[in-house]
């Protein structure tokens, strides 16, 4: 082989996979139909089963049926907040058995002290209830038995837990940790008592693993707390640039973000890699006006992203944090 081939050769193998990688995308994005009344403007939770994504608008719950394409308004009551697994939907103040399409009321009294529900969070037999004016409110399935935490704390010292505004829950084996407007609690399972962590502003979205905590704290952005450490200062993830977080979403390696008026961040903490996903890039493939992510869920290698605008598809090609 020639001198020149053999040049030939060696650029080609350099630079014709980078090449071809720069024409790849990271994603697709599909704008699902809203020419249909029954379709949802301004999402603010989502959840998804098998079949269906689930989606809240104006305290309506809409169903988006995955294969059809087709939109639909499976109950009439309004709700504030629900949460999907693979048997039921929970709301503030019903179970739905997907199965037996039978709905199940929880006790009158877990919802009659309080409005303003923020979230709803199942948790194997528990269902846990956050709110902007009642405080923290637990349902036991198994033994129809409801309790208001903020109306009877479990508390070493006696005192409450704190203020009675919950943003967030996030429920693990061990214990349940509890945003609230005026900072981070914790309440351990095991011997029924409270911790008081932080003092910091509103927190609207928060995810734990493996002692981390993951932050989204309103006016602020998105921060990492681990509360293991010494220095308990909490540690500013510097490529989220929205002052207004609005979901966390923890998967292997993966992390999560979305932000009004940002997108969607992804970091693999194992790599430190990260990729943004701005609402103009998701605009341009969507052909149609994005403002904000309000909300998302991972349904495999699909986040359905709930907007000011109704419901977006993105189907993720190769991890979006990865540098091909």
């Amino acid at each position: 082989m020639s001198l020149y081939k053999k040049l030939l050769l060696i650029i080609a193998i350099l630079y014709i996979p980078a090449a071809l990688s720069a024409l790849i995308k990271n994603y697709r994005i599909e704008y699902m139909p809203h020419e249909s009344d029954k379709a949802p403007k301004n999402i603010t939770h989502i959840d998804y089963d098998k079949n269906f994504v689930y989606c809240l608008d104006n305290y309506r719950l809409y169903r988006f049926y995955k294969d059809e394409y087709i939109w639909d308004q499976p109950f009439n009551e309004p709700i504030e907040a629900f949460d999907v697994d693979g048997r039921y939907i929970y709301t503030e103040k019903w179970i739905y058995n997907k199965k037996l399409k039978e709905r199940y009321p929880v006790k009158t009294d877990f919802y009659k002290t309080y409005q303003g529900t923020t979230c709803v969070v199942s948790d194997d037999n528990f269902i846990w209830v956050g709110s902007e004016d009642g405080g923290l409110s637990c349902y036991d399935r198994s033994k129809d038995t409801a309790i208001n935490f903020y109306e009877h704390p479990f508390s070493v010292s006696g005192k409450k837990i704190g203020g009675c505004d919950i943003s967030a829950v996030y429920p693990t084996k061990e214990k349940v940790w509890v945003g609230r407007w005026d900072g981070l609690s914790v309440y351990d399972r095991g011997n029924k008592t409270w911790k008081n962590y932080l003092r910091c502003d509103w927190i609207d979205a928060l995810a734990v693993r493996d002692d981390k905590v993951w932050l989204g704290i309103r006016n602020k952005g998105l921060y990492l707390f681990e509360p293991q450490l010494k220095d308990k200062s909490l540690q500013k993830i510097k490529h989220f640039t929205s002052e207004y977080p609005t979901k966390i979403l923890l998967e292997g390696q993966e992390i999560y973000a979305s932000g009004e008026y940002f997108g969607l961040l992804n970091i693999n903490t194992q790599t430190n890699d990260f990729t943004i996903i701005t609402d103009d890039e998701i605009s341009k493939k969507a052909k149609v006006e994005i403002k904000s992510i309000r909300t998302f869920c991972k349904d495999g290698k699909i986040l359905w992203l709930g907007t000011y605008n109704g419901l977006v598809k993105l189907r993720i090609c190769y991890p979006l944090s990865s540098n091909p």
